[in-house]
């Protein structure tokens, strides 16, 4: 398991394509975890691995894709579209061509790998063959609770074998503010590993996307979605009091990293935390 520092960088870029950001302007409070011994004491609530369904909106999960080639690059969550074919052989969810319509006669390239299922998914991209449309593979929890949530993700590449392939960009958004953007390169199967602590209310939507976006590889685009097949899950808990201390002493945002004691800090349910 990968630990990352992100010291005394105030939009915590670390490399191609990494980048955690909180919306200020709409009160978005966020508190970021990144140690392997951080983690929130409170009730589980969802975990996307052992509560997958082919039934959706079954424990508060449901099951679709992002069409960036059709609604853009920014994200809004009312563009979720759910996927339309549950596939019980593969335990996953499939899109069918009316869903997501392809240029060959069959109908079939841009569907022909994207799915979400039980451990993470794979998107579609821009492809030498044949593919043409930017689809992230995506799932969504919609809260049942109000207070604060913590988010304890583990996001990695399956297919590490293909030369091929520029890697993914896994996303996380609270009602469609961006919370976690995390690029992972093509043979990366350790990934990133962390815990994100978010106020919700009853029905915000934490929404999880595998985005084709990687970097130029020798045979491919940015938006190429070969080998892209991706290990991202999620274990969804109450946090006890006093976190709130810390989400809202400090202009609203702040995070736990494990990386030593912080003296004069907010209370904090996880060992370590820094106020940005």
């Amino acid at each position: 398991m990968r630990r990352i520092d992100y010291t005394n960088r105030p939009r915590f870029d670390r490399g191609p394509m990494v980048r955690f950001s909180s919306a200020f302007g709409l009160g978005l409070a966020l508190m970021l975890t990144f140690s392997v011994f951080a983690q929130a004491n409170g009730v589980e609530l969802a975990n996307s691995i052992t509560d997958f369904s082919l039934t959706q909106g079954q424990g508060g999960w449901s099951y679709g894709i992002y069409n960036q080639t059709t609604h853009g690059v920014t994200y809004h969550p009312d563009n979720f579209a759910l996927f339309d074919l549950p596939d019980s052989a593969n335990n996953s969810w499939k899109a069918s061509s009316a869903l997501v319509p392809s240029p060959d006669p069959e109908g079939r390239h841009n569907t022909l790998f994207l799915n979400t299922n039980d451990v993470g998914g794979h998107p579609t991209g821009i492809d030498i063959d044949g593919q043409d449309r930017i689809i992230w593979a995506m799932r969504r929890y919609t809260s049942e609770v109000a207070g604060t949530i913590a988010i304890k993700f583990d996001v990695r590449k399956v297919n590490t074998t293909n030369e091929n392939g520029g890697g993914i960009t896994a996303r996380i958004f609270r009602e469609g503010n961006p919370v976690l953007t995390q690029f992972i390169a093509n043979p990366d199967g350790i990934g990133v590993q962390g815990t994100l602590i978010v106020p919700v209310e009853i029905g915000s939507r934490i929404d999880f996307a595998i985005d084709p976006l990687g970097v130029v590889s020798p045979r491919d685009g940015v938006y190429s979605p070969r080998a892209d097949g991706s290990h991202f899950s999620a274990i969804i808990s109450e946090v006890p009091e006093p976190s709130s201390a810390c989400l809202l002493g400090f202009g609203g945002v702040c995070y736990c990293d494990g990386l030593g004691p912080h003296a004069g800090r907010a209370a904090c349910p996880v060992p370590d935390q820094r106020s940005l």
